[in-house]
């Protein structure tokens, strides 16, 4: 017996990288569902979340300096929000979202994740 699930939450639970790769894998899985072809690049939207303002223009020049596009963003009291976007191939995405996860986490911010168009020619 393990009363206090020392080994679901130590060994069996994932880590935060290992379940964004599991979410990455449900957003991939639903765009297969809907016919994608997943062999041809798509325009990645993504998000990251700052605290202030003065976290979110070093960010912008880095993530601007790896080829991403600001979509915008928004102070809005509680924090900064930052929208961007990149247009890569899917089969590239667990890399990428733990390359922006890591980049908002340097930042003290946070990687809210990914979307896109299903895209079926």
């Amino acid at each position: 017996m393990d009363a206090d699930w020392s080994i679901y939450r130590e060994f069996l639970y994932p880590d935060a990288k290992a379940y964004r790769t599991i979410l990455d894998r449900r957003v991939l899985e639903s765009l297969n569902a809907h016919g994608d072809n997943a062999v041809v690049p798509h325009k990645l939207d993504h998000r990251v979340y700052l605290m202030a303002e003065g976290q979110a223009r070093p960010f912008i020049d880095q993530i601007l300096t790896l080829g991403f596009q600001l979509e915008g963003h928004e102070d809005n009291g509680d924090g900064v929000t930052v929208d961007f976007f990149r247009t890569d191939l899917l089969q590239n995405i667990d890399e990428l979202t733990n390359e922006l996860e890591d980049l908002a986490e340097t930042f003290g911010g946070t990687y809210d994740g990914w979307g896109t168009e299903v895209i079926t020619a």
